[in-house]
């Protein structure tokens, strides 16, 4: 048989996939106590990774009032070498803490040294929920019994006694403590035992009421005659646990009708104050009796309902549902529990819980039907209004959710103080380059590996100085702090952080909620705008110089006023037309082939033939000035005379470009002798300068077809489009 075990046990590997498949929790730890391992439903249950769990992790989730108990049990059982039992609770995946039964045993070694726990745990939330309402039902039963007018008393199938109210311990004299060596047998009469026994054993052997009146000795010594009426109760396999009973004093001389009315009344007087509706109908259906409650409920006065059956009473529905309710109370002996609704006299349809039990005759048959309701209508409204108070809420994080991953700005939430464990939106993830899942904290067990630094003025933020740990830190908002990030990779984004804590009901800080701007372009534009101010301011300085230096210029060649007038403003116009350029560009650069056209712009209606061609370049700013006064110099002196001053010229104005610069070739053809000037004038003098300027003088030559200038200008001041 062992070498069949041997051949048909589970390995290693089945055993580790059954665990891991439990549907209980199982955990296992090392010889050090440190936890190793998890299955899946502990995880499910935490809603975290196994990573987050192993080691100390699994102890964040156990509430702060039992993990020292907890680990001192555990301590106990390797000393004790003992497995052990103990109950904590448990932080669930969705923050609500859940009581667990964790069962464990400690391994040792082959020499004695302990290796290590392996546990299971099981949810017992609903289990001590149970065992706490079941200790408050019982503890209501005793106040109920406590002060009920009769003697009542439950009992196990032995005839023990399990519980007698106040009523029937002063009856005895005895307290609780003396119930479980009490034998009521005891003070029974002597004449009376054999009969009462036969009835009682009779009764638990049927499990079926009894009814018995008998003699029993008082606390004085005294006898007397008590009628018991008692009812047996049932497991659901039919097992009888035992009765409840009313007992009722009837030793006073009076007749025993009149004894037996007393008693009723005493039951009704019962009933009457019962906190709920209790009635009871006969074999017919007919009402017998109706409480006060009953009779509110019903909106009639008792005396209308008395005679009456539900069919008389109530609308057709209604009357065979409470029918159907009686007959199934009659058919079981202990009895049935059901919903019954019932529209009140306050228009409100009531939902009521109801036991109803069969009441049986003199001759042990039932005859009677006895009911009891307890309203429920408040608790109903409050479970439905919490129903809908958990879908508005599903709703309204639907809807969080939604604006969050909606919104193009960065929003991080921290759920705790400190403000250890962030979550963000995707625009936040995506700005600070990190999971949308992950940790928006650098702190806490569970935090982020660093990936960029937070810089105010190049210099690191400390941690407890960013807005959202200061905001929770002060208890007061942070509004538009700028601060810019650093990332490994060398890039820097500069924001903008706004920070709000969060409050708990007793006003302390709890949290807190931040919303991130990238304001990069703006913090561009903002150094754009400065760095073109004063561009500008330096532009400004300069064209006033060029303005003071061609009007002193013009004016010392000037033979007239007539004539520096003409001069100035077509050069002052020439100015102009290359600072618009300029500004087309935000100073960037003009572009030469725009240069050329605007210089000959004021000429190109005289019918003349000019040729303009060359790559696509650009002026830095700082010659550009230079180049365009060249050319309305050129184009000036070609009108006045050159190849512009007759309709046959040709006027050609090619450039290249190479790696050493860009060459500028100006090409006059006249159909008559051109002579070079007798005088330096002012456009030979700007030739001169202009070639300094550019690091390379200016070739100018008279031929005998007409001008022709080369113009070279560096690589440092053009630009390539």
């Amino acid at each position: 048989m062992g070498s069949r075990w041997q051949q048909s046990r589970p390995d290693a590997r089945a055993i580790s996939l059954m665990a891991e498949a439990a549907p209980v929790m199982i955990w296992a730890s090392d010889h050090s106590g440190a936890c190793i391992w998890f299955n899946q439903s502990w995880l499910a249950f935490v809603g975290r990774h196994l990573e987050e769990e192993v080691g100390d992790g699994w102890a964040e989730n156990v509430h702060p009032d039992d993990l020292n108990r907890c680990l001192a049990e555990y301590r106990a059982a390797v000393a004790t070498r003992r497995p052990f039992s103990s109950e904590y609770r448990l932080r669930r995946y969705d923050g609500v803490y859940r009581w667990l039964l964790d069962n464990g045993t400690p391994h040792f070694d082959a020499v004695g040294r302990f290796a290590g726990f392996v546990g299971s745990c099981t949810d017992v939330t609903a289990l001590k929920d149970t065992e706490a309402a079941l200790r408050i039902s019982e503890a209501r039963f005793r106040l109920l019994a406590d002060s009920a007018p009769v003697m009542l008393w439950l009992s196990d199938p032995d005839g023990r006694c399990l519980l007698l109210n106040q009523r029937l311990r002063d009856f005895w004299r005895i307290t609780n403590d003396q119930l479980a060596t009490f034998d009521w047998a005891q003070t029974l009469h002597p004449h009376d035992l054999e009969r009462v026994g036969a009835l009682v054993g009779s009764a638990v052997a049927r499990k079926q009421p009894f009814i018995v009146e008998a003699r029993y000795r008082d606390h004085t010594g005294a006898y007397r005659t008590l009628r018991t009426e008692a009812v047996p109760t049932v497991d659901a396999w039919g097992t009888c646990l035992g009765f409840i009973g009313v007992n009722v004093d009837i030793t006073d001389a009076l007749a025993a009708d009149a004894e037996l009315r007393r008693s009723q009344e005493r039951f009704a007087r019962f009933m009457t104050h019962l906190p709920g509706l209790a009635w009871i109908k006969d074999e017919a259906g007919r009402y017998v009796f109706a409480n006060d409650a009953a009779a509110a409920a019903f909106a009639m006065p008792v005396e209308r309902i008395i005679g009456r059956t539900d069919a008389e009473l109530f609308p057709v529905d209604i009357a065979a549902e409470f029918r159907r309710n009686d007959i199934a109370a009659r058919a079981s002996t202990a009895g049935v529990r059901v919903i019954e609704q019932l529209r009140h006299s306050d228009g409100i349809i009531h939902h009521s819980i109801v036991s109803k039990f069969a009441i049986p005759g003199d001759d042990q048959r039932p005859t009677m039907t006895g009911g009891v309701a307890i309203d429920v209508t408040d608790h109903k409204a409050a479970e439905d209004r919490i129903k809908r108070l958990n879908e508005d809420l599903r709703l309204q994080l639907e809807e969080r959710e939604a604006l969050l991953a909606a919104l193009p700005v960065g929003v991080a939430i921290a759920s705790d103080p400190a403000c250890r464990d962030i979550t963000m939106n995707p625009a936040g993830a995506a700005m600070l380059r990190r999971p949308l899942a992950s940790n928006g904290s650098d702190q806490g067990s569970v935090a982020a590996t660093p990936t960029f630094r937070v810089l105010r003025h190049g210099t690191e933020v400390p941690t407890d100085e960013l807005p959202l740990q200061r905001a929770a830190r002060l208890g007061q908002p942070v509004i538009g702090d700028e601060f810019d990030i650093a990332f490994a990779d060398g890039t820097v984004v500069s924001v903008s952080k706004s920070a709000t804590p969060l409050f708990d009901s007793h006003g302390q800080v709890r949290g807190c909620v931040g919303v991130f701007v990238d304001i990069s372009g703006h913090k561009h534009a903002e150094r754009r705008q400065n760095l073109l101010i004063d561009e500008l301011n330096h532009r400004a300085k300069n064209m006033l110089a060029i303005v003071q230096s061609i009007s002193a210029q013009t004016l010392r060649r000037s033979s007239t006023p007539k004539e520096f007038a003409a001069d100035f403003s077509a050069r002052i116009e020439a100015l102009a037309r290359t600072h618009a350029l300029l500004t087309g560009t935000t100073w960037e650069g003009a572009p030469l082939d725009q240069l050329v056209a605007a210089a000959l712009a004021p000429f190109v209606g005289r019918g003349c033939r000019v040729t303009t061609e060359g790559p696509s370049v650009s002026i830095k700013p700082a010659l550009a000035v230079t180049v365009s006064l060249l050319l309305h110099e050129l184009v000036t002196n070609a009108v006045k005379h050159g190849a512009l001053r007759s309709a046959d010229g040709r006027l050609s104005i090619r450039w290249v470009s190479d790696t050493q610069g860009v060459v500028i070739s100006w090409q006059e053809l006249c159909p008559f002798a051109v002579t070079p000037p007798t005088r330096r004038g002012f456009g030979s003098r700007l030739i001169e300068a202009s070639g300094i300027q550019f690091g390379a003088p200016v070739d100018v030559n008279y031929g005998p077809e007409g001008l022709c200038v080369r113009i070279s200008l560096p690589t440092d001041i053009i630009a390539r489009s």
